[in-house]
C-alpha cells in the first residue's frame, strides 16, 4: 500500500514550473477571520459599506432637502409628532435671564452695591432688548419666543442661523436658506470652499454663509454673503467635521412615517367595516317581512332596517333564520400593540421617556426615575441653548457698551461679567417632605437655599427679595405689630 503524502511534502519539480504543494487527500484548507463580526458579509444581511464620508457628503444638498422637507410635513400632520417637539420644548427652551455680577463682589459694601446695580441694569436692557420690535427684524418674535422656535427648527431641520444686524436687532434664517446656489464667489472669498452655503478652510473653520431666499416652485436664489462673526450657527453636531447640523428626528422618520400612516389606514378600515350593517339569512324562499307588489317580484323592495330612526325594530325571521351585524376586530390587538411600540422608539430620538404620552404606563416612582433621568439628558441640549443666548448677549452688550447704554465700573471687564439663564424647573411632588429634607439638609450643611431653588426654576435672591418687599408692604399697611404677629406664628410652626 503506497505511503500517504504529508500535507507539506513537495511533488516533483519540473524546471520552467513553480513549486507546488500538494494538500492531504480528504482535508479542506480553514478559513479563519478574526476581527469584529460586524465588518464581516456573512450573507445574512446587508453587506456593510467600506467607504467612509463626511456628513456633507452621506447628507447631501437634493438628500438634506428631502429630509428637512419629510420631517416638517410630520410636524405639520402628526399630532405624536407634534406633541414629541412641545414636549422637548417645554423642558430646554423655556428660559429667563437673571444678571449675577453681585456674586464677584469683593466683601466691600461700596463694591457689592455698585455691583449690584449692574445687574439691575443689565436686566433692564435684556428685559426692553426681549421685546420683539427691539429683538426681531420683522417685529414678530421677542427673544425668549424666538429662541423656543430656534430649538424647533433645530430639531426639525438640523440648525438655524442668526443674522446679527447693526443695529442691534437680529433676524432667524431657518436652515434650508443657507445653501449652495451656485454663484461666483467674490474676490474676497477666493481660496474657500462653499459646502451647502458654509464657506470654510480646509481645516472646517467657518469664514462666511450664502444666504439665499425663497423665490417660488421651491427655488432657491442668492441673497447676499456674510461673514461669520454676524452670523450664529445653532445646530445640532454629532461629528467633528461636521459643517451643518442633522436633525436628531432623522433615525425616528420613518418609524413616525409608518406609524401616521398605519393609523390612517386602520382608521379607514374600521370605517369601512361601519358601513355594512345588518346580515339576514333566510332558509325559505320568502323575504323578511312584507314586500310591495303583491308577489310582482319586478316590484318588490329589499328589506332594508334604518338604525338611526332610533327606536326598536322588529325582524320577520323563524328558528332557522339568521341575523347579525358585520363586526370586524379593527384595528387588532396585534397593530395597536406594534403602533405602541414604534411610538415609544420614536420618542428615543429625543430622549423622551413614554411615561410623558402615557400617564398610566408606570407609577409615581417610575414616572420619577423617568423624568430624573430625562433631565439628566437634556443638560446638554440646555447648555447649546445658554451658548446660543450668550453668544448673542455678548454681542448686544458690546454695542451697548460703544454707545454709552451700559456703563461698567472701572474695575470690571466685559469679559467679567456673570449671568445666568434659567430654565423651567420641576415643582415638588410631595411638598411636606421634600420641604422637610430640604430644611434638614440646609441645616445639616450639604445643601444651600440657593442648591435647594434652582431644580425648580426658582433664583435664591428673587425669593429673598421678594420676601422683603412683602415684609415692607404688610409694614406700611398693616403696622410692625402685624408683622411681628406673623413672625410669632411662623416661629410657633417651625
Amino acid at each position: 500500500m503506497p505511503a500517504t503524502r504529508h500535507y507539506a511534502q513537495r511533488v516533483r519539480y519540473r524546471p520552467g514550473r513553480p513549486r507546488r504543494f500538494a494538500p492531504r487527500r480528504g482535508t479542506r484548507p480553514t478559513v479563519t477571520h478574526f476581527g469584529y463580526d460586524a465588518t464581516v458579509d456573512k450573507s445574512r444581511r446587508q453587506s456593510p459599506a467600506s467607504q467612509l464620508y463626511s456628513e456633507e457628503q452621506v447628507l447631501k444638498r437634493n438628500a438634506r432637502k428631502k429630509l428637512v422637507n419629510v420631517a416638517r410635513e410630520l410636524r405639520r400632520n402628526f399630532s405624536v409628532a407634534r406633541w414629541m417637539l412641545n414636549q422637548h420644548l417645554d423642558w430646554v427652551a423655556m428660559v429667563t435671564f437673571q444678571s449675577r455680577c453681585a456674586s464677584i463682589a469683593t466683601r466691600t459694601e461700596a463694591a457689592r452695591t455698585e455691583l449690584e446695580a449692574l445687574d439691575r441694569r443689565r436686566e433692564e436692557l435684556v428685559a426692553w432688548w426681549a421685546k420683539p420690535w427691539n429683538f426681531d427684524i420683522a417685529g414678530r418674535h421677542g427673544l425668549f419666543r424666538s429662541i423656543r422656535i430656534a430649538e424647533g427648527c433645530r430639531v426639525v431641520d438640523g440648525d438655524l442661523f442668526y443674522h446679527k444686524l447693526s443695529d442691534g436687532r437680529t433676524q432667524a434664517l431657518e436652515g434650508d436658506l443657507i445653501r449652495d446656489s451656485r454663484s461666483k464667489l467674490p474676490d474676497r472669498w477666493k481660496g474657500y470652499t462653499n459646502t451647502q452655503g458654509v464657506l470654510h478652510t480646509e481645516a472646517k473653520r467657518a469664514a462666511g454663509y450664502e444666504v439665499c431666499k425663497r423665490s417660488g416652485n421651491g427655488r432657491f436664489d442668492h441673497r447676499a454673503w456674510v461673514a461669520s462673526q454676524f452670523m450664529t450657527q445653532f445646530a445640532y453636531w454629532d461629528r467633528f467635521d461636521q459643517l451643518r447640523g442633522v436633525t436628531p428626528l432623522a433615525g425616528a422618520i420613518n418609524t413616525l412615517r409608518d406609524a401616521y400612516e398605519g393609523a390612517t389606514w386602520a382608521l379607514l378600515k374600521m370605517k369601512i367595516a361601519q358601513m355594512f350593517g345588518l346580515v339576514t339569512q333566510r332558509e325559505s324562499g320568502e323575504p323578511i317581512a312584507e314586500t310591495d307588489g303583491a308577489g310582482d317580484t319586478d316590484n318588490e323592495q329589499p328589506f332594508t332596517v334604518d338604525l338611526t330612526a332610533g327606536g326598536p325594530f322588529h325582524l320577520d325571521i323563524g328558528v332557522d333564520d339568521k341575523a347579525s351585524f358585520l363586526e370586524t376586530n379593527s384595528p387588532p390587538d396585534q397593530f395597536q400593540s406594534f403602533w405602541k411600540e414604534s411610538i415609544i422608539a420614536a420618542m428615543k430620538a429625543l430622549d423622551l421617556p413614554y411615561s410623558f404620552y402615557d400617564e398610566k404606563h408606570t407609577n409615581f416612582f417610575g414616572s420619577r426615575a423617568a423624568l430624573i433621568r430625562y433631565l439628566l439628558s437634556s443638560t446638554w441640549k440646555r447648555l447649546d441653548v445658554d451658548a446660543c443666548l450668550d453668544d448673542l448677549l455678548s454681542w448686544r452688550e458690546t454695542l451697548w457698551f460703544l454707545d454709552g447704554v451700559l456703563d461698567l465700573p472701572a474695575s470690571l471687564d466685559m469679559a467679567e461679567l456673570r449671568h445666568r439663564w434659567m430654565h423651567r424647573g420641576v415643582p415638588w411632588w410631595n411638598p411636606v417632605q421634600e420641604v422637610k429634607g430640604s430644611l434638614m439638609a440646609i441645616r445639616g450643611v450639604l445643601s444651600t437655599y440657593a442648591d435647594e431653588l434652582e431644580p425648580m426654576g426658582r433664583d435664591f435672591r428673587d425669593v429673598v427679595d421678594r420676601l422683603a418687599e412683602e415684609r415692607k408692604y404688610i409694614a406700611e399697611v398693616l403696622g410692625q405689630d402685624a408683622l411681628d404677629a406673623v413672625d410669632q406664628m411662623q416661629e410657633a410652626k417651625a
